[in-house]
């Protein structure tokens, strides 16, 4: 769960650091964002071949640990800080982003019978979204709470506020990682060869 909160509150924060913290446009702020689906499009198809090669414990541990080490970089970007490197950081989380939430589906799933799979998806779901909107009421709160500390009178949304809650976003996927490495072999053949 930790994964996915700070799954849901990079959309939220991101492209409030790209307008208000880094001074771009909606729409070059909106361009960059489109460098994170690319990665996670990207890489659901790499996922199979990558799990087969790999495995699913080592290949989440790594994909949640280049995610923390992602999103912490999010807390260094500056109005200098190029585009392309911006969207090559971008391009990268959304694609370990990815490649977790279809690996942690398809464990997560492996131990449903057939006949209550509709169950699950729907548990799931709803899961899901209150992960999300936790992600985006945490942010939300530290962010708040930065802007109360610098901010003078009624001043916008600055640069500094955006860090601690950036940088306690990118602590999340760290958190899941104790998670992971408790996973042993039998829950990737449960995922692979599910019960009737």
């Amino acid at each position: 769960m930790p994964l996915r909160v700070a799954i849901g509150a990079a959309p939220f924060l991101l492209p409030l650091l790209f307008q208000l913290g880094l001074g771009m446009t909606p729409l070059a702020a909106g361009l960059l964002m489109l460098a994170s689906a690319l990665g996670a499009l990207g890489s659901r198809t790499l996922v199979t071949a990558a799990v087969a090669r790999f495995g699913y414990r080592q290949l989440l541990i790594v994909a949640a640990l280049i995610t923390s080490s992602a999103q912490a970089l999010y807390a260094l970007f500056t109005p200098g800080t190029p585009h392309l490197l911006i969207a090559a950081v971008l391009l990268v989380s959304g694609a370990c982003h990815a490649a977790v939430l279809v690996i942690l589906a398809t464990i997560g799933y492996g131990e449903i019978p057939r006949k209550r799979m509709g169950h699950a998806t729907a548990l799931a779901t709803m899961g899901q979204q209150f992960s999300v909107a936790l992600g985006v009421a945490l942010a939300a709160s530290l962010l708040e709470a930065m802007h109360g500390l610098h901010a003078q009178g009624a001043a916008p949304l600055a640069i500094a506020d955006f860090r601690v809650p950036l940088l306690a976003m990118a602590a999340m996927p760290f958190l899941s990682v104790l998670a992971f490495v408790r996973l042993t072999r039998g829950d990737a053949l449960h995922a692979v060869h599910p019960p009737a």
